[in-house]
């Protein structure tokens, strides 16, 4: 069952909030088989916006975790993947205070 949890920094031992997402399927086969692009639905493999505008999540653990946004400096280690997006609707699934805009300056190349 999903659950928040405290992860821990493989590099410098600081917790940091998280999302244990067990039961929902991140980076899914349906994800791969659209062609995985920059903006698609790590869920259901969907665009979720032809300008960017889309709301993700920031990954990390190797893709074992959602880190909480105001705990992103704190999850930076060998496991952290940086942001993806999750569609309007797959992202009704994950709690809204781990929901965050695109963080990139070019929002549609992830720069």
């Amino acid at each position: 069952m999903s659950s928040i949890i405290k992860a821990k920094n493989d590099v410098t031992g600081v917790e940091y909030r998280a999302f244990d997402y067990e039961g929902i399927d991140l980076f899914s086969e349906k994800y791969h088989a659209k062609g995985a692009s920059f903006l698609s639905c790590i869920i259901c493999g969907r665009d979720t916006s032809k300008k960017g505008k889309s709301q993700g999540v920031i990954i990390g653990e190797g893709g074992g975790v959602i880190v909480h946004p105001e705990d992103d400096g704190l999850a930076q280690d060998g496991g952290y993947m940086g942001w993806f997006p999750i569609g309007s609707e797959c992202i009704k699934v994950i709690p809204v205070e781990f929901r965050l805009e695109n963080v990139y300056e070019n929002k549609v190349q992830g720069i």
